[in-house]
């Protein structure tokens, strides 16, 4: 990919692997006021976007692990239980 920024700031993206996308970058008026950004594109994400994305992340696995169920060999044999929102509430709506 090649990125050119215009004289509006607006930056534009060109895969120089596609024939048209290269055929349509030839046919455009690239001068000046354009200028090559590609180096630095995309720009690097900032710090809250960075806790956000890991924020996520690490939501997604805690309830995964929540959800998963467990086993147990307190009664003898191993059996799996689950651990599912129905499952949670159903079991407290045991102990009430």
């Amino acid at each position: 990919m090649q990125y050119f920024k215009d004289a509006n700031d607006a930056v534009h993206g060109f895969d120089d692997t596609d024939p048209a996308q290269v055929a349509l970058m030839n046919s455009l008026a690239i001068d000046q006021e354009w200028v090559d950004v590609t180096s630095s594109w995309p720009p690097a994400p900032t710090l809250a976007q960075t806790q956000t994305g890991q924020i996520a992340v690490l939501s997604a696995a805690c309830q995964s692990a929540i959800t998963t169920g467990f086993t147990s060999k307190a009664l003898g044999p191993s059996y799996n239980y689950g651990s599912q929102l129905t499952d949670q509430n159903n079991l407290l709506s045991a102990l009430s």
